[in-house]
């Protein structure tokens, strides 16, 4: 997949220029702003067990259609439709999926239907939902929506300050371009550094707004803290926040205004997420089955790091 690799220039006007306190944050970026970006909404990385248990299900009714007496919907069958030809799908129909959940104890084949399983219609039903495995896919996909929601914490109650990660060095950026198709956008540290020394050297620690909204200016927040993580100078974020790697840019702010505190706390905000002027630089190439090896693992380490 093709990546592009971001920069500034330190002698016009590119950089950060504002940073915004957002409610789904995710470190992605448009060119303007760092916001994230819905595009990801249908998935067909179901297993493959969840295509043939529909496809056996919809072959049972083509085959024995006058032998089985049962009422099946057309959203059933549409849904069996979709996960046979490994269609995407929604988050709407993977939360359908997942609450579909009810109906397992229909699973398993009823006795008197054991030579003639696709006679049993709640088995037929679980079946056209995808069967045990597109199920449980679906409950854990709907369980990972959020997994990057909540970017930074509320570090003191009474002095009002959060803080999180403003940018995250050499993290792949998924975006669409003009036609749909996916690439990626990365940030190498020396150039976080110097997004990070312009910002500081124009005094815009006092720039920010709301959900990227220019005329939704955010009064009384303001930048206190600004750390470039730099394992050989000892540079590091709190030991609460996620482990990334050196030239990350992490930062704290403060809140002086009672209702935009107020906001935070009720989780209409959860995240800091920046806006400037980038300039496009190299492009390279990374294979897509190396894209999805990286999601793999840093799913794995936040699902392992949550249990423990």
């Amino acid at each position: 997949m093709k990546i592009f690799e971001l920069i500034i220039d330190e002698e016009d006007e590119s950089g950060v220029d504002q940073i915004a306190l957002v409610d789904s944050p995710a470190i992605q970026s448009n060119w303007m702003a760092f916001r994230k970006q819905q595009f990801e909404d249908t998935f067909n990385d179901y297993p493959e067990s969840a295509s043939n248990n529909a496809a056996k299900a919809l072959r049972w009714i083509d085959e024995y259609g006058d032998e089985i007496n049962c009422n099946y919907t057309r959203t059933g069958l549409a849904r069996a439709r979709q996960l046979k030809n490994k269609e995407n799908i929604s988050w709407d129909t993977i939360g359908r999926m997942a609450s579909f959940n009810r109906h397992k104890d229909n699973a398993k084949v009823n006795k008197e239907y054991e030579n003639t399983p696709y006679k049993d219609c709640g088995y037929l039903a679980w079946l056209l939902w995808g069967g045990t495995s597109g199920i449980n896919w679906a409950i854990k996909k709907m369980e990972s929506k959020d997994n990057y929601r909540q970017q930074f914490q509320i570090q003191d109650e009474e002095k009002r300050i959060v803080s999180g990660y403003f940018m995250i060095a050499d993290l792949p950026i998924a975006r669409l371009d003009d036609e749909g198709k996916i690439f990626y956008v990365v940030f190498r540290k020396d150039t976080i550094e110097k997004i990070v020394n312009k910002f500081m050297k124009n005094g815009f620690s006092s720039k920010v707004n709301l959900m990227h909204n220019s005329n939704a200016l955010a009064e009384g927040v303001y930048v206190i803290e600004s750390i470039i993580v730099d394992s050989k100078r000892g540079m590091k974020a709190p030991d609460w926040a996620e482990k990334v790697p050196d030239g990350s840019w992490f930062g704290s702010m403060k809140v002086e205004s009672d209702i935009i505190w107020n906001q935070i706390k009720q989780g209409e905000f959860r995240g800091f997420s920046v806006e400037g002027l980038f300039a496009q630089d190299r492009e390279f190439e990374l294979p897509e089955k190396v894209i999805n090896k990286i999601k793999e693992v840093i799913k794995k380490y936040k699902i392992s790091k949550k249990v423990k």
